[in-house]
């Protein structure tokens, strides 16, 4: 019964945010954008050199939501069994997602316009294709919206980077208002879900 509180308050938050986007005439932001918000993800690996953990779970906890000059400046909690790191990220009413460093520089996620308006860019030593809008299957996980985007990416070289956990092409299912949902990377042929989304709920702890 907690665990249904908790999506039912989650979905009336995203609800309320997309609301007043579409007042606004913002676009869609595929990213966690509301404080509190809780997402959890399963990790494996399909072979040896891969450096994902078979054994972690990920979990991203929003701590702070705010509004800037420039858009929306979220701060998100990572944690693994190897630890936690904060990270902020700047969400601008067109679209754009940019991860912010320490020195303020910001290094693009999602371009502006997307996904409609922009079909294809390249960031971080990875180039990236829109494939096109599908339902995300997620099972136990009520969405508020879930049709999300796939996105095709390549790694350049196809190597782990800095900002990347998998090497050479990957599939991504971003959602609204919540973005990565799940990651498929190319192996031997075949598309594996190394990552995915099994748990979304809210916190009311003290940020």
């Amino acid at each position: 019964m907690k665990h249904c509180l908790l999506q039912a308050s989650f979905l009336a938050a995203v609800a309320l945010m997309l609301g007043c986007e579409r007042q606004e005439e913002q676009a869609a932001i595929y990213a966690p954008i509301v404080a509190g918000t809780i997402l959890q993800f399963e990790t494996s690996r399909p072979d040896p050199d891969n450096e994902v953990n078979a054994s972690d779970r990920l979990q991203l906890r929003v701590l702070q939501a705010k509004q800037a000059d420039n858009g929306l400046e979220v701060v998100c909690e990572y944690s693994t069994l190897q630890g936690t790191t904060t990270t902020t990220i700047l969400c601008q009413k067109d679209g754009g997602v940019f991860l912010v460093g320490s020195d303020d520089s910001k290094n693009m996620q999602l371009p502006p316009g997307f996904p409609d308006k922009t079909a294809s860019w390249q960031s971080n030593r990875a180039t990236f294709q829109v494939l096109g809008r599908a339902k995300a299957h997620l099972e136990g996980i009520e969405l508020y919206d879930p049709i999300g985007v796939w996105v095709e990416a390549t790694t350049i070289p196809p190597q782990p980077s800095p900002y990347f956990f998998w090497k050479g092409e990957a599939r991504i299912l971003f959602l609204p208002g919540i973005g990565e949902a799940e990651t498929r990377v190319l192996h031997e042929g075949n598309w594996v879900t190394v990552r995915k989304l099994v748990g979304v709920g809210t916190s009311t702890e003290p940020m």
